[in-house]
């Protein structure tokens, strides 16, 4: 249910250059805020996700498509933050 092509051709370029991601989930998406609370001039939402059950699986989503994409091996050698 979720796109994420554009994420995944940052990886894809950072990978072909010898690069491991830094993956860092630092400020809520809009669509899983439980607030509209931002910070900065560039407005990143910080409040907690509305509804946790979606937020958990939004993110096991993801990181289940950074493993069947570029292998456990490849993933399992990357920081999140």
């Amino acid at each position: 249910p979720y796109s994420y092509i554009n994420i995944d051709k940052i990886y894809d370029y950072l990978l072909s250059i010898d690069m491991k991601p830094y993956v860092e989930i630092s400020f809520m998406p809009v669509d899983f805020a439980s607030t509209s609370a931002t910070t900065f001039h560039y407005k990143g939402n910080i409040s907690p996700p509305k509804d946790w059950d979606t937020w958990n699986g939004f993110i096991k989503a993801w990181m289940q498509h950074l493993i069947d994409r570029y292998g456990i091996d490849e993933v399992s050698q990357w920081n999140f933050e």
